[in-house]
């Protein structure tokens, strides 16, 4: 009997997808986005839109962290060109770096005197906090019959 109700509490564990058993307790007020390891993009034309960004131009990169995923595949100033064969100044490749998850190897084809090259990066997480939410509250004043 013992067993059978482990058996009952434990089992809907089982079939629980991963991200909600592994709760992130370091970004409990935030949102978990994917961090390639440079803290710096220098853009002519782009616009940005919270974690989204829309590359018109082509992007360089800076401020590589030392002991972030790109260190020692990127250089300052790199020009990205593409995310997995997809053009940066894409809608599909703005998705793809918006939505790649810690973990997943992106490739990066990046640019830097006159070479082209393609350099791979396993993504990690970085923890943003949520915009603060706005309570507006209206009060109306009873009507006098």
């Amino acid at each position: 009997m013992r067993y059978l109700l482990s058996l009952l509490i434990i089992s809907p564990f089982a079939f629980a997808p991963v991200e909600s058993l592994a709760q992130n307790p370091a970004c409990i007020n935030g949102q978990v986005v994917p961090y390639f390891g440079w803290d710096g993009t220098e853009c002519t034309n782009c616009v940005i839109r919270g974690p989204y960004i829309e590359y018109l131009k082509e992007p360089s990169i800076s401020s590589i962290a030392s002991d972030g995923p790109a260190a020692g595949r990127l250089m300052e100033h790199d020009m990205l060109l593409a995310v997995d064969g997809l053009a940066i100044t894409s809608p599909e490749a703005w998705r793809r770096l918006r939505d790649a998850k810690p973990g997943e190897i992106l490739r990066f084809t990046v640019s830097n005197d006159e070479k082209t090259r393609d350099e791979t990066i396993r993504a990690s997480g970085r923890c943003v906090p949520l915009p603060a939410q706005r309570i507006i509250i209206v009060r109306r004043k009873a009507r006098m019959a």
